[in-house]
């Protein structure tokens, strides 16, 4: 083979190597970036599993034109916390509201605790909604929040960063379980005024408190009763 030949050859080969390598490196390229997106995805949802560990699903059947009162528990242990009530608009819904795009639903509410009634506090961070009025009215008191949705057979999704007792009863009233009566007597155990003798009152409401009708986008306090 002449030196010509060998140079030839010499080219040729250098020219396949460096297309290999070229295709070998899209390749890595290609793993790597599939790689970062996967844990970037794992990242967020371990965030956001972390962050709100508790989460509930919640029903509120009755009318589709009425609010329910929802008892949610207060939180005296975590002296504050955060609660997101949330809805997708094509979640589960009445007929009568439509086929589709029902009521979204995003409230965020930071929640205040303590020993002495003056640090009670429950504050609206953000409440946006679309399509159909979800929320009614927000309530905080010494014992917990009562929170009035939109019934009808309408699905929520609520996500705490502590624990909200689903089924569990505190003073006698059952966490998260939709009140339907009129008169529905709440903390009917609790032995402390100004519950002690009979608890309190909550009935399903038909008009929107005012504060409920616009969109909050500013940390907004709630009053206590």
């Amino acid at each position: 083979m002449s030196l010509e030949q060998q140079v030839a050859a010499l080219v040729t080969a250098s020219n396949n190597l460096t297309t290999t390598v070229a295709g070998k490196q899209a390749d890595i390229d290609a793993k790597v970036a599939a790689k970062t997106a996967e844990l970037e995805a794992w990242r967020q949802g371990a965030r956001s599993t972390m962050t709100l560990p508790f989460r509930y699903g919640v029903e509120v059947g009755g009318d589709a034109n009425t609010y329910y009162p929802v008892p949610i528990w207060a939180t005296p242990h975590e002296k504050c916390g955060r609660l997101v009530i949330s809805r997708h608009y094509g979640a589960a819904h009445p007929s009568s509201l439509g086929p589709d795009h029902v009521a979204g639903l995003l409230l965020e509410l930071s929640v205040r605790a303590e020993g002495w009634a003056d640090f009670w506090m429950t504050r609206a961070d953000y409440y946006g909604f679309a399509y159909h009025q979800a929320v009614a009215k927000v309530r905080t008191d010494l014992l917990g929040r009562v929170i009035w949705l939109r019934g009808g057979g309408m699905y929520y999704d609520f996500l705490a960063d502590f624990d909200l007792g689903q089924g569990q009863l505190n003073y006698g009233t059952e966490g998260l379980k939709p009140l339907m009566q009129a008169d529905s007597i709440i903390y009917s155990d609790c032995p402390s005024a100004p519950y002690k003798g009979g608890g309190a009152k909550v009935s399903p409401l038909t008009t929107v408190d005012p504060i409920w009708t616009t969109a909050i986008t500013t940390p907004t306090p709630i009053a206590n009763i």
